[in-house]
């Protein structure tokens, strides 16, 4: 056989064993996700075909420090959708999580907390409390004004959850949450608004809601975006 033959075999089999290997590698949203200072690590391992346990780990071992799944029932298939927002200092971290309603499903978020090494849920937006109040308030505030403008009546089966996810830790006190709510199922007109809210953790380790933007529809188009991504 000559050279040339040779190094054509040669390259061929260098070709299937790349296509092999890049088949094999998970796609960038399913890597493990390391918290900046590499002590933690947010997996979401397979529990049966279509969804994942979602949890914390000790970086570099199987022990788990956080029980994600069993701490908010994460939902079902929607489960692989799940991630994680660290902050800068590690201390925090913010997840970004599905739950069941009444049309399919909704996305929310909750925030953890690092106290001496271990845990704590801090509050969480598929919960009743203060900041999932208000910003529900604020959300369906600004849907009802959208109704009044177009002349569309508000009917109870037509509004959906309101979506929450976090999008950026600006320091390691201050979050940005992307929250929107949209109806017009019944009615053929899909009327729906966006907000971002800037939440920051006081000294005693209290969340308050410090601002509050409802974003043009053009400047919705970037968040709509980022938050696919």
């Amino acid at each position: 056989m000559s050279s040339r033959f040779v190094l054509i075999a040669v390259l061929y089999a260098c070709l299937g064993l790349c296509a092999q290997m890049h088949a094999q590698s998970p796609p960038p949203s399913e890597l493990k996700n390391l918290s900046p200072d590499k002590k933690w690590e947010y997996d979401c391992p397979q529990s049966i075909e279509y969804e994942c346990a979602p949890e914390v780990v000790k970086a570099g071992t199987n022990e788990t420090v956080v029980d994600l799944d069993g701490d908010l029932n994460v939902y079902g298939k929607y489960s692989k959708r799940s991630n994680i927002a660290w902050a800068p200092d590690s201390k925090r971290f913010a997840f970004n999580f599905s739950q069941p309603a009444a049309h399919a499903f909704y996305e929310t978020l909750a925030f953890y907390e690092l106290h001496d090494d271990k845990w704590e849920m801090l509050e969480s937006l598929a919960k009743a409390n203060p900041i999932s109040k208000a910003i529900s308030k604020a959300v369906s505030g600004g849907l009802a004004v959208e109704r009044t403008k177009k002349h569309i009546k508000a009917k109870a089966t037509a509004a959906t959850e309101i979506v929450a996810k976090v999008h950026e830790w600006t320091d390691p006190d201050t979050v940005i949450v992307y929250a929107y709510e949209e109806d017009g199922e019944e009615t053929g007109k899909t009327i729906r608004v966006d907000f971002l809210f800037t939440l920051k953790f006081d000294e005693a380790g209290k969340l308050k809601i410090v601002k509050t933007q409802q974003l043009s529809e053009e400047e919705s188009q970037k968040y709509q975006q980022d938050s696919q991504n």
